[in-house]
């Protein structure tokens, strides 16, 4: 997420643990869009198992 500072991986793994408001509660800078097109890329963007 561009502009954020915080990587898209780790806001989907945030929508998975934690609700909306306790994420804009860390992080002010992100929007709904940001939650959203995060998730869709980590969906289908699958990181790689070692």
């Amino acid at each position: 997420m561009r502009g954020t500072r915080v990587g898209v991986y780790e806001i989907a793994g945030l929508t998975k643990q934690e609700s909306v408001e306790e994420i804009f509660a860390k992080f002010p800078s992100l929007t709904v869009s940001h939650l959203k097109q995060a998730t869709l890329y980590a969906n289908a963007h699958p990181l790689k198992q070692r």
